[in-house]
């Protein structure tokens, strides 16, 4: 229940209007920044780029994998994101979304286990 309600915090920022303040009513909120594209790629860049800042400094490559592996991952994400950003709008089929979802979600897990096995927790 917290990871949820944490992250509705972090959605009330972004979203329009569109979520509900209780399971009850029909008043929904959102701040709206999804609509000042400049500011929020600006703001998830420094959220992003902060993440792996820290993950790179509390941790410690064991190996050459474990250096390359978290720029290889670091840089996917960055290409994802620009896709995202700047690539063709997604089709409208629920199937082929689904498809794309399940092998994204595949690479991240699969990258991030990668990277994680070649890197141990710093002093």
């Amino acid at each position: 229940m917290t990871a949820v309600l944490s992250h509705w915090f972090r959605d009330v920022i972004v979203h329009i209007p569109d979520l509900p303040l209780t399971p009850f009513g029909d008043f929904k909120v959102g701040m709206g920044l999804w609509n000042y594209k400049m500011i929020t790629v600006l703001l998830e860049s420094i959220i992003f780029f902060g993440g792996v800042y820290i993950y790179a400094e509390s941790t410690k490559a064991i190996n050459a994998q474990g250096t390359w592996g978290l720029w290889t991952m670091t840089g996917f994400f960055l290409l994802a994101n620009a896709y995202n950003l700047f690539g063709p709008p997604p089709e409208d089929n629920i199937m082929m979304l689904f498809v794309s979802f399940v092998v994204l979600q595949v690479i991240v897990l699969g990258l991030a286990w990668w990277v994680d096995g070649n890197r141990v927790g710093g002093d």
